[in-house]
């Protein structure tokens, strides 16, 4: 007898083989890929990839400069501390500093005011010494209430400050030059000091220029110069000009009272005259 499964087996159907015949050609189709894409595998395997170059990052920017100090107006402080309106200084020619502008404005409009009180505590002994010899006398009031004008000009030269001080009366001009130096915060001063220069005979008829102080220092320069020279040496019109120089105390220093009118010449007796030759003539 025979058995049913070997006759199934021995006869396909035709549906078997064609489900036969497609999975041998999907078998081959796939192995046929599979060689195609063996090499492609096996060589990305046996190489190895670049490692990243490292690339180093931009440098950063340079930091921006400091900012300036700043410094308040001239036209406001002279508002805020109520400087009288006969004081000019000009920004362009003002200290770089508040306490030093503050400790400026201050220190002339006692001057312009007529105040020696105001600007005492701000001078040298020598200066405050004469300053209460014409108070006492009644000169500095003399002296300074004609004045209807006071220029102010300020510079630094080799580590000092320095401040002139151009007095009108009229038709009458008078100078001062004072070294200075002040410091705080802000708009408070916590030292201060003013030390008259020297002042030569005459000397606004000797100084010309946008640099004023720094020709004023020339001049007191070459006066000290012919004044270490011996006798012999001395040329007769150097000898006349010392002649006619006016007493004063601390002739022979770099700053004292000396030419720092109204106060820098000794006062006469009974005061000194009005500025109609100027402030501390």
């Amino acid at each position: 007898m025979t058995n049913p499964n070997e006759i199934m087996q021995s006869k396909p159907t035709r549906e078997v083989d064609a489900f036969r015949a497609i999975a041998r050609v999907a078998t081959t189709t796939g192995l046929a890929a599979a060689l195609l894409l063996a090499p492609l595998t096996l060589s990305g395997c046996g190489e190895e990839e670049a490692a990243p170059v490292a690339v180093a990052p931009p440098p950063p920017p340079p930091p921006p400069p400091p900012p300036a100090p700043t410094v308040t107006p001239i036209a406001q402080l002279m508002k805020e501390l109520g400087i009288s309106d006969k004081i000019r200084l000009p920004e362009d020619k003002a200290p770089g500093t508040d306490p030093e502008r503050v400790a400026v404005l201050k220190f002339f409009d006692g001057f312009a005011k007529s105040k020696p009180e105001a600007i005492r505590a701000a001078m040298g002994p020598q200066d405050a010494a004469v300053l209460d010899a014409m108070k006492n006398g009644g000169g500095f009031e003399k002296a300074c209430a004609p004045v209807t004008r006071i220029d102010l000009t300020t510079t630094n030269r080799e580590g000092k400050a320095y401040v002139m001080a151009v007095y009108r009366a009229g038709s009458d001009i008078e100078a001062q030059l004072w070294a200075f130096k002040a410091t705080g915060e802000g708009k408070k001063v916590e030292t201060q000091l003013f030390e008259s220069y020297v002042q030569p005979v005459d000397i606004m008829s000797k100084i010309s220029g946008s640099n004023l102080i720094g020709e004023w220092v020339k001049v007191v320069d070459a006066d000290r110069k012919v004044a270490l020279e011996p006798d012999e040496t001395v040329k007769p019109t150097a000898r006349v000009q010392e002649q006619e120089k006016p007493e004063a105390s601390g002739s022979g220093e770099e700053s004292g009272p000396i030419g720092a009118p109204p106060m820098r010449n000794k006062p006469p007796p009974g005061g000194i005259d009005r500025p109609g030759r100027g402030p501390g003539k």
